[in-house]
């Protein structure tokens, strides 16, 4: 998603400066403190995603040794193996309880 804004907003500078009115009009000096501000939560936001997914890879490599250098694995595949476990573990507590 980070680089479909970043290019939507590449696209609307580019739009911006195209349409010559980049330095006058009230227009066009909201939209460009506007992208000026998208620009900088964009980058906030990639710099997020880097250290989320540097925790995904270390909590991976913690689980599942050697997971991580698989290329061609799905990064949250622990996550999914987790829920499966979870969903086993509430439908025999449901079973459990239904029992008693």
């Amino acid at each position: 998603m980070c680089s479909a804004l970043s290019n939507r907003v590449s696209e609307i500078k580019k739009l911006l400066a195209e349409s010559g009115n980049a330095d006058r009009g009230g227009f066009a000096r909201e939209m460009k403190g506007f992208l000026e501000e998208c620009e900088a939560e964009i980058t906030v936001v990639r710099e997020e995603q880097t250290r989320v997914m540097e925790l995904v890879r270390e909590t991976t490599e913690y689980y599942q040794a050697g997971a991580s250098r698989d290329k061609g694995a799905a990064p949250f595949q622990l996550f999914v193996i987790v829920k499966d476990f979870l969903d086993m573990v509430t439908l025999v507590c449901a079973e459990i309880s239904s029992k008693l």
